[in-house]
Formats: C-alpha cells, structure tokens, sequence
C-alpha cells in the first residue's frame, strides 16, 4: 500500500512539473513576442500583450518593465513611475533587467513630473549600490541644481571633475551653479573652460552673454548671443539679451528690431513681458516714432497700470503738441517720411498707387478717392518747407499734374501758403492744406 502511494506522488509530481514547464514556456513565449512587437516600434500592441501577461502573472519582472518603457515612450510618466516601482519591489534582476536601469528610468521619470527630490533619492541609492558610476555624480548634480540646492549641485560637479575633467558638460554645469551664486568670475572661469571643450553648444554661448551683460560689457555681450541664436529654444532670450545690450548702447533701430522679435512670441512671466515692451516703447521714442511708442507703453499699463513711470510716459506723449508732431514729421528720413505721408493719405480714405520723393524733398502721390465710385486720379504733394510756398511751386505742380494728365490735386505742406499762392489755387482744381490741417491729419487716429 505504501509503494501504490509512492508511486502516485512521484507521477503527481512529475505531472505537474511537465504542466509547469509547458506553462513557463507558454508564458515566455508571449513575453518573447511582446518584446519584439516593442523592438519593432508597434508599442499600442505590445502593451496590449504585456498587460495580458500581468493580468495572470503579477509577479514577472518583463512585463512590468516593458510596461514602463512603453509609457515613458508615450510620455504617460505616471503609469511609467507605477510600473518601474513594481519592478523594484518584485527584487527578480536578471541578465536583461539590472536594477541600476530601473532607478535610472525612475529618476529620469521623476525629473519629467519636477518630483526633483524623489529623483535625488533614486540617483543617491544608485550612487550608494554603484560608487565607481561616476555618470550618477552629474545627475546628482543636476538634480541638485534643479532643486536650486547650488552648493550642493557644485559638490558633485565638482567630484565629478576630479574624476573626468574632457567633459564639457560639468564646466557648463558648474557655471550655472556659480552663475546662480552670483559667483560671476567664477561662472566665467567655468564658462570658458566649457566652450573651449565644446565651441558649439548654444547654452554656453548664452551664459556667457548673460555674464558679460551683467558686467556692461554689451560687445562681447552681443557676439554671444548671436552664437547662441542658433538654438529655437534660446532664441527668445537671446533677442532679449541682445535688444537690452543695443538699447544700452544707444543703438535704438537694432533694439527695436530684437525686442520685437522677441515679443512676439508668448511671455508668461508679466513682470519680463512689462520690462520688455517698456524698453521697446523707449526704443521707439528715441527713434522718434511717437505712434508706436504710446501703443506700447499702454500694452505695459494693460498688464500693470502701476508699472514704473508708463502713466506719466503715456501722458506725456499722448499730450504732445501739435508741433512736436510735425517735427517729427519734417525731421523724419526718407523711408519715414513716405511710410507716414502714406497713412495720412490712407486716413483721407484715398489708395495710393505709386509715389516718388523728388531730390528737393517734394514727396508726389497719385492716389485714388475710395469715398467715389468714379476712379480718379489725384496728385497729392507733400512739401517739408520751413517758408512758405509760394504760386511758383503750385504752378509747378499744375504743370505734373497736365503731364500725368490728372485733373485733380492736393498740396500738403508743413508751413502756410502765401496770399498768391492761395489766389492762384482758388481757380485751379488743386486744395491746399497747411500746416494747421496737417497737424489735425497727424493726430487722428
């Protein structure tokens, strides 16, 4: 009776370890095809597997960790973070899964969420398990530099040094660190070591700007930036920099230029974006264009009516006189002098079709009235004279007019008509308009 028992126990067993390995083999098989569904780039399909084999297997590692790869690929951190963390619990490290790679993923999956000191605390047991991965130095480092912890990211990058003093990236992290310090030699130093190692990284180029601005040297301020401007994700505060160091070089047209290619693009800090569009507007005053200065001292008061001295800027260009714009006006160069003859006209509801500025400062316009349904042409003739004009310029106007065979003309002028001049128009299609109604033009809106 107790051999028939025997024997039915070790046919038992071996039953159910020929049914085991079958099963570990079936499984194995499913794990198999599942990577190489991963390796072959069909990740909605491989996760779809994976989560099969941990709906019955739990406590397999694979599945887990290729979950975690998979999510992180999808950029859904968390559900990542979940699955790296059941790994890890599940202590089964093999060949193909070493635990060091999955507190690596763990802490790169704590930086993408900003959980900086959760991601300290994974690169610091890696440090502890692995003290001869210099690599995990930098990234303690970095986290700490992220967390704003600056003497402590130095210590690393420091250590890290000592060990690898050919990689550009500690010089450039050390200078941040001391740069954030206000330690600005020393930022400097490590700067230049940087750019020496690598010359083409943007970011170094950058800092380096941002310190010699910081110092008023806006030169070697400006060769950075420009060096830098070859990175999108710089190129905003690049334009910053560089229209901040022309405005403080009095090189008001260029910062104009890069201030708006800054602005441009969407600014969510209110307190730079008030700072920026303050500059540009005092950029714009200096080059004498008063219309865009006003426009953008009130985009500051929008945001904040309180901001510095912009309700006295505003109240101060808006109550300008009328013969501050007309200086404006008459002192305006060539280009500017056409671009705003072109908007009074456009504010007389005329369309112009050509113009050409003569070598005596007479600016002639054919223009067309939009107010008519009948399409004729005029000749409208801006004059900077300080004297007044005189019958002979209107009859040289009569006389374009016949030439250009236009039966209707406008004189406007920036000073007043003598009464023979006035006379001589009263019998010819040709209004004047002096000095007075130009004033009017150029203030409205």
């Amino acid at each position: 009776m107790i051999t028939i028992i025997i024997i039915i126990s070790a046919l038992f067993i071996f039953v159910i370890s020929i049914y085991l390995l079958f099963f570990r083999e079936d499984v194995q098989k499913k794990i198999e095809k599942a990577i190489l569904l991963y390796e072959s780039g069909n990740l909605t399909l491989a996760q779809r597997n994976f989560k099969e084999i941990i709906s019955s297997h739990k406590d397999l590692p694979e599945p887990h960790w290729y979950t975690a790869l998979i999510n992180e690929k999808m950029g859904v951190y968390d559900a990542a973070e979940e699955e790296c963390q059941k790994v890890l619990a599940l202590k089964k490290f093999t060949g193909t899964i070493e635990e060091i790679e999955v507190r690596n993923l763990l802490a790169k999956l704590y930086c993408y969420s900003h959980k900086f000191d959760e991601a300290f605390k994974e690169y610091l047991h890696i440090n502890k398990l692995y003290p001869d991965n210099i690599e995990i130095l930098l990234q303690l480092g970095k986290v700490s530099l992220q967390k704003e912890s600056f003497r402590d990211a130095i210590v690393y990058f420091e250590k890290y040094k000592k060990l690898n003093s050919s990689n550009s990236q500690v010089f450039y992290y050390l200078g941040v660190s001391y740069y954030s310090m206000n330690s600005m030699d020393t930022a400097l130093d490590n700067f230049q070591r940087s750019v020496a190692l690598d010359p083409k990284k943007p970011d170094t180029h950058f800092w380096l700007g941002e310190i010699y601005y910081s110092s008023q040297d806006y030169d070697k301020a400006l060769k950075e930036y420009e060096q830098a401007l070859s990175s999108e994700v710089l190129k905003q505060k690049c334009n910053i920099g560089m229209g901040k160091s022309y405005y403080n070089k009095n090189f008001y047209e260029q910062a104009v230029t890069c201030l708006m290619n800054a602005v441009q693009k969407p600014i969510e800090d209110s307190e730079l974006k008030c700072e920026l569009l303050y500059y540009l507007a005092d950029s714009y005053s200096k080059t004498g264009n008063i219309e865009e200065t006003v426009k953008y001292y009130k985009q500051v008061s929008s945001i904040d009516p309180d901001y510095r001295d912009v309700k006295k800027k505003i109240n101060h260009y808006q109550t300008l006189t009328g013969d501050d714009m007309l200086h404006s006006f008459t002192k305006a160069n060539a280009q500017e002098f056409v671009d705003k003859a072109v908007k009074i006209i456009e504010k007389m509801n005329f369309k112009v079709s050509e113009h050409q500025l003569g070598k005596d400062g007479v600016l002639d316009i054919i223009a067309q009235d939009n107010s008519t349904k009948v399409t004729d042409n005029y000749l409208i003739e801006f004059i900077r004279f300080e004297s007044s004009i005189g019958e002979l310029t209107l009859r040289e106007m009569q006389s374009k007019m016949q030439d250009m065979q236009v039966n209707r003309g406008i004189c406007l002028a920036t000073a007043s008509f003598t009464p023979e001049a006035i006379k001589y128009s009263s019998n010819r299609s040709i209004q004047l308009m002096d000095r007075t109604e130009l004033i009017n033009l150029l203030r409205r809106k």
